[in-house]
């Protein structure tokens, strides 16, 4: 039986709202637009998507959203369905046909919940769907040394499974892109949280 806290926050309401007082809303904002900086007409792919509460932030993209949960993606529907499409299950619910297609994939606090060797294989995956020149763009929380004690408490209870530390992150992203940046946060949150978000490229063509 799962425990309370994943039962509640897997209900979109209380999700949002859960995040809305952890500054969520702020964080949504200067991720797409300092990071993510997507541009009309973009084709964008959203790896556990939620309720897409970041559509709302973009300009008129090309959106497809990803995610496991029935009820984020009823929800993600009610709200955006006319200008998006969403699939719920993984990125094996895209179809065989996508690869090149997308200008930039994000994904906000995924990582943390897949082991290392998930995680290799869903970069490997979004590698693929990228343009030449296409970016992915991923936030999660991170232990760093030294910490804020709270931000470290905070991160130890997280439901994800695997937060680790920022060079671990660092070595996984490094396996599969070759040019990335990454940058480390302690101050996007209301409450204390270290981030990490990696800016990752594929190589334009040369054609």
């Amino acid at each position: 039986m799962p425990r309370l806290s994943e039962y509640l926050l897997g209900r979109h309401y209380f999700y949002r709202s859960f995040r809305r007082l952890t500054g969520s809303d702020r964080v949504n904002r200067e991720f797409v637009e300092k990071y993510v900086r997507p541009r009309e007409g973009d084709e964008i792919l959203d790896i556990g998507c939620g309720p897409a509460d970041v559509l709302e932030l973009m300009p008129t993209v090309r959106y497809t959203g990803v995610d496991p949960s029935p009820n984020y993606i009823a929800s993600a529907r009610n709200r955006f369905g006319k200008r998006a499409v969403f699939h719920c299950g993984d990125l094996n619910a895209l179809g065989r046909d996508r690869k090149n297609t997308f200008d930039a994939v994000i994904s906000m606090g995924v990582l943390h919940h897949l082991s290392d060797a998930d995680v290799m294989g869903l970069l490997k995956q979004i590698q693929s769907l990228l343009k030449p020149g296409g970016r992915f763009i991923s936030y999660d929380p991170c232990f760093t040394d030294p910490q804020h004690p709270m931000a470290r408490w905070i991160h130890k209870h997280d439901r994800g499974e695997f937060v680790r530390f920022d060079h671990h992150y660092e070595q996984l992203v490094s396996g599969v892109f070759s040019t990335y940046r990454r940058y480390v946060r302690t101050d996007l949150c209301a409450v204390p949280a270290t981030v990490i978000i990696f800016d990752c490229a594929v190589a334009a063509s040369s054609l």
